[in-house]
């Protein structure tokens, strides 16, 4: 073979290689990025958890006696996960 080539030929091989690295590069941050928006979500249902807790606190302030166990928080809950807080 000529030495242009063998040049070419060390060449491709390297943008290969390149390729494979940055392929394996992206696969990791996928994988990062995915745990950082399963964190979030986790995060967001907490806040908003803790949001609904915190709602039925003042109001049980302001109605002078528990709403807590109204057919209303309960089903606020249970469309936020219900067991969040125990998450934490």
């Amino acid at each position: 073979m000529s030495h242009a080539v063998q040049d070419l030929q060390k060449k491709v091989e390297a943008q290969g290689k390149d390729i494979q690295d940055t392929k394996a590069s992206l696969e990791e941050t996928e994988k990062a990025l995915q745990a950082t928006q399963r964190a979030l979500m986790k995060y967001e249902r907490t806040l908003d958890a803790h949001t609904i807790e915190l709602r039925s606190t003042v109001l049980d302030k302001w109605a002078g006696k528990h709403i807590t166990s109204t057919r209303r928080s309960r089903r606020n809950a249970a469309a936020h996960g219900g067991s969040i807080l125990a998450d934490l």
